[in-house]
């Protein structure tokens, strides 16, 4: 007799929360990928893999993944104020605009259809007041956090997740834009496990004395992106 072991509803959560259908409309931002495509500078998936090796490395460990976790742990001490000064310190280190308002506004969205997973959470129901008033930024990361945090999951798993979305982002960006099959999309994914895995580890030895990025080269391609002609995305 086989007995069925149903999935836990923090596994289903995250799964959910990290589905593409999901409404935050991330799907509409490349966050420079376009500039480094039409610059000739990515036109397979070598030069995919190599840009976000780079981003997984000196970027998102000790920026956005940070951010991320230390609000995981400032929606467990419901601390609010904690979460503005995070959003401040995150738009502070996104010096192109287009990627700044983008991580914005995909983060409200998340926040707009993410409370209806949770529920009733009065910090939840707070944030989203501060931000539609505009006291606090509801950047992805932070939102991300926070609602990983509210549906029970542990830090590990929301931060590979938001990792894995990112590259996963990244990577369907690509076939729009190189364009890149959909099955070297797939095993760039794939051949990015380890870094995603390195890159959480590095934010789990790492505190806000560590935040910080270096990628001077995505931010000027970022910048760039505003002027290009017939752009696909928004970022």
């Amino acid at each position: 007799m086989h007995t069925h072991t149903l999935a836990s509803p923090q596994l289903l959560a995250l799964l959910q929360l990290c589905d593409s259908m999901f409404p935050t409309g991330a799907f509409a931002h490349s966050y420079g990928l376009e500039t480094y495509v039409q610059r000739g500078l990515v036109s397979d998936a070598a030069g995919l893999q190599a840009l976000l090796r780079g981003q997984l490395r000196q970027g998102l460990p000790t920026a956005d993944l940070l951010i991320c976790q230390e609000a995981v742990l400032a929606r467990d001490r419901s601390d609010l104020p904690r979460l503005r000064f995070l959003g401040e310190l995150l738009s502070a280190a996104k010096p192109a605009a287009e990627a700044r308002k983008a991580s914005e506004e995909v983060g409200r969205r998340l926040l707009r259809s993410g409370r209806s997973l949770v529920g009733p959470d009065l910090l939840l129901d707070a944030l989203h007041a501060e931000i539609q008033d505009g006291h606090s930024v509801g950047h992805h990361a932070i939102v991300f956090g926070v609602l990983g945090g509210a549906l029970g999951l542990n830090v590990d798993d929301i931060l590979t997740a938001y990792a894995y979305t990112f590259v996963a982002g990244q990577a369907s960006a690509a076939v729009r834009l190189v364009p890149l099959g959909q099955t070297d999309a797939l095993q760039s994914i794939k051949a990015l496990w380890p870094a995603i895995e390195a890159a959480v580890q590095i934010t789990k030895n790492s505190t806000l004395a560590d935040f910080g990025s270096f990628t001077p080269a995505l931010d000027i391609r970022a910048m760039q992106h505003a002027y290009l002609d017939g752009r696909l995305f928004m970022s």
